[in-house]
């Protein structure tokens, strides 16, 4: 099957800044339809002496655990929890706090595919105030995914 264009009306990125760092940040780009089943994308970090990239993330409509009900979860739940949430995929994982103050703390790992026997990793922390924040940036997300994720 060939790929699909991108979806007339999908965000061409997601800029994630951190709110009292502003040149770190997380983009969400080069977004792409493999298949009907597939949205694929990069991800990419940068911070004080960090710029990561990883392309090729994969969202799959059958996945149990979805990325935007993740973000959702944490922008409806604006007077906190305690704890670590996870989300895991095949090239990105994030975990978010909550601290004091309404702060969330979301950790962006990406991992890319290598060879066997080569690996290496690289995390970066966003800081967004729940509530509106979070709930940009869940919005922003279906956004920039589109079909069957939120706005196409």
């Amino acid at each position: 099957m060939s790929p699909r264009p991108p979806e007339a009306g999908a965000a061409a990125r997601l800029v994630v800044r951190c709110g009292n760092a502003p040149g770190v940040r997380v983009t969400l780009g080069d977004r792409r339809r493999p298949d009907e089943d597939t949205v694929a994308f990069s991800v990419r970090l940068r911070g004080e002496g960090l710029s990561a990239k990883v392309d090729d993330v994969g969202l799959w409509v059958w996945d149990e655990d979805r990325l935007p009900d993740f973000f959702d979860g944490l922008a409806a739940d604006v007077r906190g929890w305690s704890g670590e949430r996870r989300w895991t995929g095949h090239r990105l994982a994030l975990s978010a706090v909550f601290a004091p103050g309404g702060r969330v703390g979301l950790t962006w790992t990406v991992r890319p595919r290598l060879p066997a026997g080569a690996s290496w990793e690289a995390a970066l922390t966003t800081w967004l105030d729940a509530g509106r924040q979070t709930a940009d940036l869940a919005a922003g997300l279906r956004g920039f995914l589109g079909r069957p994720y939120g706005a196409a």
